[in-house]
């Protein structure tokens, strides 16, 4: 529904709602904005490929890509994602998935 195509590419459009719960987002993420954008792409990379992921699954795609980021880390991030209502996160070993609004949150930011 918020997305709409324009000129064969898709264009993001949130509601004022959205757009202020991307902006605190943004604040609160601050300098550790690459972590959350690159563990949002692994979310929406494995919502396509219709899997879940774990932290343990993400941390070690990290290492894969030469970009850091410690278990805890991860943790951390999919817990603030979860806040944000950006990734619902299920008990045990069944991993999290990215919502809707945070696929949209995710091209919104990689947009700008």
């Amino acid at each position: 529904m918020p997305i709409e195509f324009r000129g064969g590419t898709a264009y993001v459009k949130l509601t004022p709602y959205e757009h202020e719960a991307v902006a605190e987002f943004l604040e609160m993420a601050g300098n550790n904005l690459k972590k959350y954008i690159f563990v949002l792409e692994e979310l929406e990379n494995a919502y396509i490929n219709n899997r879940r992921l774990g932290r343990r699954s993400i941390n070690e795609a990290a290492k894969n890509k030469d970009i850091f980021i410690s278990e805890q880390e991860v943790r951390t991030i999919l817990i603030n994602l979860e806040k944000f209502k950006m990734t619902d996160i299920y008990k045990g070993r069944s991993g999290t998935v990215i919502t809707e609004f945070g696929i949209r949150s995710l091209k919104y930011l990689l947009k700008g």
